[in-house]
């Protein structure tokens, strides 16, 4: 199995990174397995690993410089023509040109001959660096090949103990892996790391075998292990509470991730206003048309109600779609204020006018929609729910869409 990956300088990443599947010292888990090494040693290895950080920190390129690892080691003798230049070269800026790549300080066991192997290879923009072939048949390093593009004598194989030296020199060009060319050539001692490459190295795209993937993981949700994935999704992702198999029309079963919020709305979440779609408080005007012209009414719901409580904003948000709000408070000590109810098409208005003392309100509406009326219904549906707070919210996300569920996912109301 693979113990350790390093890159460094390849694509985004400019400073060494190691991915490693080796229990560190002083660490217990009870996921380690005990993995037996030539030598009468053993090492504590983890069965599965993952790889968290930030978008764009560059997690897909680790696994990016791993495949293109397997990339030299499979095909840089047979497929990379004289004249190929290295695709995975050097892009961070501060590096001169062509710079070097360091792909793998990497372990793989050769089950036949209990042989611990370790692969290092620096690749420039036109040739192969360097390359170092070591292994350790009794816990202890043997150096079978050091390769330095460098020095006059570019290979050497210190102790003589790989076949077919002469051969393998010949044969591999200056931008091509000489274990490229063992594997390639059947190579009786070095073609077993080659082939080792072949079969346990993949780069699983997500839309790769989807429909089968589908398939299979609809089937694992169904059976024995789906508490166990469940589990695995709720540490892998903040926020996703498990996952479900939903059965859909024509015998047709999709899998279902559901997520928990757990966000803090601050300031002004109602009606899900964002920076792009949403225009400056400053132009009322271009929302503000046919004054004069809109019939009033008075409702026994007071604006601040509604504009005054977070919570209350939030679900209000969940049903008055397309529309943002505004309260302004009277420049005087007075403490009459106007919340104003704006459709982002322009089209629609409302304005609640607050007065201190008033058990009633007058309101103002015009256009296709009436903003406050829509408001109210769902203010006093949410209180009629026992005016939840926002974290008893949740969200479901699938393929075909989103519901917005309240406690439980049974109980959607958006």
């Amino acid at each position: 199995m693979l113990l350790r990956f390093r890159a460094a300088n390849v694509r985004s990443l400019r400073d060494e990174q190691e991915l490693s599947f080796v229990v560190p010292e002083g660490v217990s888990s009870t996921a380690m397995r005990e993995l037996t090494l030539a030598g009468d040693r053993s090492a504590g290895v983890f069965p599965l690993i993952g790889i968290f950080g930030a978008n764009a920190s560059g997690k897909s390129n680790v696994l990016a410089a791993l495949t293109d690892m397997r990339e030299a080691v499979l095909n840089s003798y047979a497929r990379w023509g004289v004249v190929r230049r290295h695709r995975a070269g050097p892009v961070r800026a501060g590096r001169r040109g062509g710079g070097r790549t360091e792909f793998l300080r990497g372990g793989s066991r050769d089950r036949r001959r209990a042989l611990d192997v370790r692969l290092r290879a620096r690749l420039g923009s036109e040739r192969v660096e360097a390359e170092w072939l070591h292994s350790y048949p009794r816990g202890h390093r043997q150096v079978w090949l050091d390769r330095d593009a460098s020095r006059a004598e570019v290979y050497e194989w210190p102790g003589s103990r790989v076949k077919d030296r002469a051969q393998l020199t010949r044969r591999t060009r200056p931008n091509a892996l000489l274990l490229s060319t063992a594997g390639t050539d059947s190579h009786p001692q070095l073609s077993p790391l080659f082939h080792w490459s072949r079969r346990n190295l993949w780069l699983i795209n997500p839309e790769d075998e989807r429909a089968q993937r589908e398939a299979f993981t609809t089937k694992e949700l169904s059976g024995s292990r789906a508490r166990r994935i469940n589990e695995l999704l709720k540490v892998a992702d903040l926020g996703i509470t498990g996952a479900e198999v939903v059965e859909e029309g024509g015998n047709r079963a999709t899998v279902k991730l559901t997520h928990r919020s757990a966000t803090a709305f601050h300031g002004y979440p109602a009606f899900m206003r964002t920076r792009s779609s949403r225009p400056a408080r400053g132009y009322l005007r271009d929302f503000l048309h046919h004054q004069g012209e809109e019939p009033q009414a008075r409702s026994g719901l007071s604006p601040l109600a509604v504009a005054g409580d977070a919570d209350a904003l939030f679900y209000v948000g969940l049903d008055v779609l397309d529309a943002w709000h505004l309260l302004v408070q009277a420049p005087d000590d007075s403490g009459e204020s106007t919340l104003w109810l704006l459709a982002d098409d322009q089209k629609s208005w409302a304005a609640a006018d607050y007065v201190p003392g008033d058990g009633e309100y007058v309101i103002s509406q015009y256009g296709p929609r009436r903003l406050w009326d829509e408001a109210e219904r769902s203010y006093r549906l949410w209180a009629q729910r026992g005016r939840p707070e926002r974290d008893r919210a949740g969200l479901s996300v699938t393929h075909v869409g989103q519901r917005v569920w309240l406690d439980t996912l049974e109980n959607v109301i958006a």
